[in-house]
């Protein structure tokens, strides 16, 4: 392959130079204080900040005019339903009009034969017997009908009186049996009021009966239960006894020593068993009691003579005290000079150990070519 000089493409040129453009630009913004504040490009948030109100506005004055729209659009709806409405009752009270002027009831072909009043209106079948309208074919009069009507009726009557008289007589035998029933149940219920008394009587008497037995039963109860207590009592205090017998004259609470002793010498005791010195321990130890006692006795004889000292010391002291707030006056110049002479040479120790660490300890200074390394480009 031979090596050719080709030359740059003009778009990959002009894109480098963009490049580098907006590059200077970039620095521009980042390196000027005045445009900067903390990595905040200022300009391209109010420009969003911008858009973004712009963008609120809009929606906001869409929303208005959808809502305007929609207001109009509900007046147009309410509006159209009270025309309707109103063409509705309009059209409703036009037909009950024309109904009650050209449809009558009464104009209707055939009336006559829904006519309610049609019965009262028309003539009866028969007036009498002499009636022209009474017709073979009409069957409204025979030949020799009811000759004996007189004899019927008084025959009917006679026998309505028998009737209302049986009734009677009925009325007064039901009536008769309903006094005798009602004194029978009277009697009856006397009769099951006493024997409820009776049996009323009877359970109280058997009641006070159980209630005395049962108290009778309880009592003895009690008394078993007392009983068995107190053998309980006397049995678990016996027990008791016989524990703590036990206990006093087992190994344990006797401090038997040879219980202690442990089975890997005798330099050591098992801890669970052992329960005491020895009489030679146990007297050594009072010889040691009796000896912290002297030796106690003796520090507070010496703490009482300390005090009384202490006292006498701040007597002393009290008076020097006096006699040096009366010389302290004197003095103080003295004290602050020789303040001031100690003052001075901690100042002169500070200055000399600043200059060790300043010119001697910490003498890798960094230069400006170190901090010039640094904000050279913007990425």
């Amino acid at each position: 392959m031979y090596k050719v000089d080709l030359p740059p493409d003009q778009r990959e040129r002009l894109a480098v130079e963009a490049r580098r453009k907006r590059e200077e630009e970039r620095k521009n913004v980042i390196f000027n204080a005045r445009e900067r504040t903390m990595g905040l490009d200022l300009s391209t948030i109010k420009t969003q900040v911008e858009d973004r109100k712009q963008l609120e506005a809009e929606e906001a004055n869409r929303t208005d005019a959808f809502a305007r729209e929609m207001i109009q659009n509900d007046k147009l709806c309410q509006i159209m339903d009270q025309r309707q409405g109103d063409q509705g009752k309009n059209l409703v009270h036009s037909m009950i009009r024309y109904r009650q002027e050209n449809q009558r009831f009464q104009d209707r072909l055939e009336f006559d034969l829904n006519d309610p009043e049609s019965k009262l209106k028309d003539h009866p079948a028969r007036i009498g017997d002499e009636d022209p309208r009474l017709t073979v074919s009409g069957m409204q009069k025979f030949a020799g009908e009811d000759l004996k009507s007189e004899k019927r009726r008084v025959f009917q009557q006679e026998q309505m009186r028998e009737w209302l008289t049986a009734q009677i007589a009925e009325k007064q035998r039901i009536s008769s049996e309903k006094r005798e029933a009602e004194r029978q149940y009277e009697l009856r219920s006397r009769e099951l009021d006493m024997r409820a008394v009776e049996l009323n009587r009877n359970c109280e008497e058997s009641r006070r009966q159980l209630e005395s037995e049962r108290k009778s039963d309880n009592a003895r109860q009690a008394e078993e239960r007392r009983t068995s207590k107190q053998q309980e009592q006397a049995q678990e205090q016996d027990d008791n006894l016989a524990e703590l017998s036990n206990w006093i004259r087992s190994d344990l609470l006797s401090e038997n020593p040879e219980v202690s002793q442990s089975a890997h010498g005798t330099h050591r005791v098992v801890t669970d068993r052992w329960k005491g010195f020895s009489p030679e321990q146990r007297q050594h130890v009072l010889d040691g009691q009796a000896f912290q006692c002297n030796e106690k006795r003796e520090q507070k004889t010496q703490q009482r003579l300390e005090e009384m000292e202490w006292d006498r010391n701040r007597v002393a002291q009290a008076r020097l005290g006096t006699i040096l707030e009366m010389r302290d006056s004197r003095g103080r110049t003295d004290l602050d000079k020789q303040m001031f002479e100690e003052n001075t040479r901690l100042a002169e120790e500070q200055r000399t150990r600043k200059n060790f660490l300043d010119q001697e300890l910490y003498t890798n200074k960094p230069t400006r070519e170190y901090f010039s390394q640094f904000n050279t480009s913007t990425r």
